[in-house]
């Protein structure tokens, strides 16, 4: 892969990707936490925008490409599987 591409798809996991997880563990977040439904969604939305600045700063300080879209792909399917445990309605 040369180095282009090495940026390019480290711009789209950082921008594409850490928008996609971190609305995802949102989601989950919501599911899992205790309390009135809006203060559960509200706490969940502003830990999605710490989560997309934690995949930013992984995606770029991350030593291989792969180890970045691994990562995003298990916590994505950790998040889903949580979802699909806790069940679809908050």
């Amino acid at each position: 892969m040369t180095r282009a591409w090495q940026i390019a798809s480290r711009v789209l996991a950082a921008s594409v990707g850490g928008h996609v997880l971190a609305n995802v563990v949102a989601v989950a977040l919501a599911h899992g936490l205790r309390g009135p439904s809006a203060n559960a969604v509200m706490g969940a939305v502003l830990a999605s925008f710490l989560i997309h600045l934690v995949v930013i700063v992984w995606a770029f300080g991350a030593k291989s490409v792969r180890n970045v879209w691994l990562g995003m792909a298990a916590v994505f399917a950790a998040s889903l599987a949580w979802i699909g445990l806790v069940g679809g309605a908050a």
